[in-house]
């Protein structure tokens, strides 16, 4: 779940470079434990948008069979605007790299 490290770091390690490829990321919550993460927005600067619970189900063991991230936020519009934004600015390769 490259996604969800890039959601994790605050800052990137390669101030020069935007490839997640080149950054040391965040290790992920252990598998069904719920952690407290700040999620934070890597095309703004790193600003942090929300505390939220998160829980990573690794495949197969998922409902689906499929990796799948839970994301617990604060619920105002703002919040939630923002996460999805964030997330909307992903391209569809990097997007399918995180969930494959």
């Amino acid at each position: 779940p490259l996604l969800l490290q890039t959601l994790l770091q605050s800052s990137p390690s390669d101030p020069t470079s935007t490839s997640t490829t080149t950054q040391t990321l965040p290790k992920l919550p252990k598998p069904r434990m719920a952690a407290l993460r700040t999620l934070y927005d890597p095309f703004d600067g790193y600003a942090p948008l929300d505390s939220a619970l998160i829980l990573y189900f690794p495949s197969p063991r998922s409902f689906t069979g499929e990796d799948v991230v839970e994301l617990h936020t604060h619920g105002s519009r703002a919040v939630v605007n923002g996460i999805l934004h964030t997330l909307s600015q992903f391209s569809t390769s990097e997007l399918l790299v995180a969930v494959g």
